[in-house]
């Protein structure tokens, strides 16, 4: 694979991992309304992150052999999102260990059903 693929592939994840972890937050916490806030950030921690790690460990697992991390850099902004953002620190890593087991379980299920599909094509 060519690097300038390899690249635009890691430069996606790592955009839209920023946009989900930080800008995000960011906007749910800073500029919603009081009344407002907390649904966003329920909805935000149980569906929009998980749905993103899963699908950022699926996207990692079509080539897993350049895109490995990538789940991991999900993780890692989402902890600088607890502490900078959020302010929860502590409290909200175990969220982070959650993610990190979806994104990379993703990443597993993907690259084994890719390489069975690729076997069965070469017998």
């Amino acid at each position: 694979m060519e690097v300038a693929k390899i690249v635009k592939k890691n430069v996606i994840v790592l955009l839209a991992s920023i946009v989900v972890t930080l800008v995000l937050p960011f906007v749910a916490i800073k500029l919603l309304p009081l009344d407002a806030d907390m649904i966003v950030i329920m909805t935000l921690l149980w569906i929009v992150n998980t749905v993103a790690a899963g699908g950022i460990g699926f996207y990692s697992g079509l080539s897993i052999k350049t895109c490995w991390f990538q789940p991991l850099i999900f993780v890692g902004l989402f902890a600088l999102s607890a502490f900078v953002v959020w302010q929860g620190g502590t409290q909200l890593l175990l969220y982070g260990i959650v993610y990190l087991f979806i994104g990379y379980l993703a990443l597993a299920i993907t690259a084994l059903v890719r390489s069975k599909r690729l076997r069965q094509i070469n017998q």
